[in-house]
């Protein structure tokens, strides 16, 4: 077996604008994790090599191709030719996740490291389908990273990401949190969960006890990430990060976490606790809405039921092929 296949891999896990940029960026200047800018490699690899595990010349170089061209992807800055030998290493038995392993080991990063104990992943779409990922790596660890459903709504409508719409957005949380919980009452040793809103406020105490679940070393210096991202912005990153993620360059900041309250509208308020209803409470957060009326209940109604059948459509018509391997 070769080293790299015997490293273990993590996942950060939760909703867009939820703070996961920022855990990602922690544990990437940890001097012994490696976890590369966000892209859906794993995702979308998988639907085609999941099961593979006789491997050829041929079959790698296609893979190889294929990797290249996964969105976001080329962002991770990665030599194709020196991935290409990597990858041909493996000609012969061996698992996608060891292929996995080789891309995620050799990627760049402008942290100084040392040994490397731990691989990572980040992506906000895990968290809609954490199930398949779970079954393709059932022995990693998993950290879910949650925040108020409302801030959440209100950072996505600033960003312009996916879709603006209110009611589309909180049914994604709760969907999202849902299959989670059910995940992790199955699995609680596979899981460390946290609010985002905790983090920031005492990113020491939640750090140490990351580290602590992953098995590494707990390193302090990391909590100064900023300080050399910010340096090396300019000449390394600058075209590689998007707007809304710019904001890892600057320090760990609490100020903003209950901004909602004030940037947010009473009725968009009240619309977001109707259609999250008791799931906030379960992931720690408290309504100020619980009761509503009538025509509101109406007016949200088809949206709901909309979202509902879309994602009955997607389960049954966008299973990756792994979902029933066991």
């Amino acid at each position: 077996m070769r080293k790299v296949d015997a490293i273990p891999f993590f996942f950060i896990v939760g909703r867009a604008r939820s703070g996961t940029t920022l855990l990602r960026t922690l544990f990437d200047a940890h001097p012994n994790v490696k976890i590369p800018l966000e892209s859906p490699l794993i995702q979308e690899l998988a639907k085609d090599y999941a099961m593979k595990e006789d491997w050829t010349e041929k079959g790698l170089l296609h893979f190889h191709q294929k990797v290249l061209g996964v969105k976001d992807f080329r962002k991770w800055g990665m030599d194709a030719q020196e991935l290409k030998e990597k990858l041909l290493q493996h000609t012969g038995k061996s698992s996608f996740q060891n292929l996995i392993n080789t891309i995620y080991y050799y990627s760049p990063t402008i942290f100084k490291k040392e040994e490397i104990l731990l691989l990572g992943d980040k992506n906000p779409v895990y968290s809609i389908n954490i199930k398949q990922i779970f079954r393709l790596y059932p022995e990693a660890k998993y950290i879910h990273l949650q925040r108020d459903h409302r801030a959440h709504i209100l950072s996505m409508q600033k960003a312009g990401l996916y879709a603006s719409d209110l009611v589309a957005l909180a049914f994604r949380w709760k969907y999202s949190a849902r299959k989670l919980s059910r995940l992790k009452q199955k699995h609680p040793g596979s899981f460390y969960s946290l609010r985002y809103e905790d983090l920031v406020k005492a990113p020491e105490q939640y750090l140490r006890e990351m580290c602590a679940f992953l098995a590494i070393p707990y390193c302090p210096e990391v909590i100064n990430y900023h300080e050399l991202t910010t340096e090396l912005y300019r000449s390394k990153l600058e075209g590689t990060i998007e707007d809304h993620h710019k904001r890892v360059f600057k320090p760990i900041d609490d100020t903003r976490v209950d901004s909602w309250k004030d940037e947010m509208s009473e009725p968009d308020i009240q619309m977001a606790d109707l259609v999250v209803g008791r799931w906030a409470e379960k992931e720690g957060y408290k309504r100020q809405f619980k009761k509503h009326p009538l025509g509101l209940r109406l007016k949200v109604l088809p949206a709901i039921l909309y979202q509902r059948v879309f994602y009955v459509y997607r389960f049954i018509y966008h299973k990756l092929p792994f979902l029933n391997h066991k």
